[in-house]
């Protein structure tokens, strides 16, 4: 007969205080992996380790790890989702805060860490939690040990997180320190595969260098490079660019436009001025969270024949789900 514990069900005692009792609650829906690689220089470029698997409520989670970089010489790892029975894979774990530690074999203090990250998992997503210049910054240090091995560190915390159904082939978009943005920088993402179509997103988050000043306005361009299975030339492409109220995630506000790829790889559409930068920075508008970062969700997908190429509305978003942060460190 299966044994079964109660331990984990019980409540707390009512004479604990409310601080104590918040903190204890909090750290329940916490979770720790730690994994180690026997010896990173055995890998090549593209490469990969996975780690055993954990879970912590109904999010089981895993490490995916790049020792020499998926594409290049850097170390790259993921936290990836993994699917389990009974949960519908149409689910998404929103709002994921974690980070990712690499240990250090001579001083346990002075872990190499990548900060908080912030990203929504579908079924088997996977988010870029860590990258690092492999032979500056770990190969010649403390981080790998005599053998060549490297201890890797996940902490996953839930307490701002929770399980909502998926809008199919949509990507989030997390960017950093949205202040210190000014007319003319942008924000460029890794190429990513949105849906069927391999996309690398540009954001200028204080204004496209074209903007008048004093009118600069939130600009956000979708380069579509490649589609699975099907031409890019045989139809017209719906892009969907949101972005994300904190506040009110009803007040969130779309762009809707289609365009006819040309067929030269590096296509571009996006709206030139989805909403002023000055709204867009002021905290009471909610448009920034509490880390005063910026959340872009982004859908590319087959249109209709016939529909205008210049389409254009704005409108409000009913219910997001949250997704990837930005993926550089």
């Amino acid at each position: 007969m299966r044994q079964v514990t109660t331990r984990q069900f019980q409540r707390l005692p009512a004479s604990l205080p409310a601080d104590a009792r918040n903190r204890t609650e909090r750290a329940a829906r916490v979770s720790e992996l730690v994994f180690r690689i026997d010896n990173v220089t055995k890998y090549k470029v593209g490469e990969y380790i996975k780690s055993p698997s954990k879970m912590i409520e109904l999010f089981k989670y895993q490490l995916m790890i790049y020792p020499m970089g998926e594409d290049r010489d850097t170390l790259t790892i993921f936290l990836q989702r993994v699917p389990m029975d009974g949960v519908d894979p149409r689910f998404v774990y929103e709002n994921v805060a974690f980070e990712i530690s690499i240990m250090n074999h001579r001083d346990d203090q002075e872990a190499m860490t990548r900060g908080k990250v912030k990203g929504s998992f579908a079924a088997d997503a996977r988010v870029r939690g860590f990258e690092k210049d492999i032979i500056d910054q770990v190969l010649r240090s403390a981080y790998v040990d005599g053998d060549g091995g490297m201890v890797i560190k996940a902490r996953v915390d839930l307490n701002n997180s929770r399980l909502s159904p998926a809008e199919e082939d949509e990507e989030g978009f997390w960017i950093e320190d949205i202040a210190d943005f000014k007319k003319g920088e942008d924000m460029k993402f890794r190429p990513s595969w949105i849906g069927n179509y391999r996309t690398r997103v540009v954001v200028y988050p204080g204004g496209h260098p074209d903007h008048v000043d004093g009118q600069e306005g939130l600009a956000v361009y979708v380069h579509v490079l490649e589609s699975k299975g099907t031409e890019m030339v045989a139809h017209p492409l719906k892009l969907k660019v949101t972005v994300v109220n904190h506040k009110m995630k009803v007040n969130s506000i779309s762009w809707v436009g289609t365009f006819q790829p040309d067929g030269a790889g590096d296509d571009s559409w996006g709206p030139n001025r989805l909403m002023s930068v000055a709204d867009l920075k002021d905290d009471s508008k909610g448009w920034l969270d509490s880390d005063g970062e910026l959340l872009l969700m982004i859908s590319v997908e087959s249109a209709d024949e016939g529909r205008d190429p210049l389409s254009f509305t704005k409108s409000s978003a009913k219910k997001r789900r949250i997704s990837v942060k930005t993926d550089g460190v």
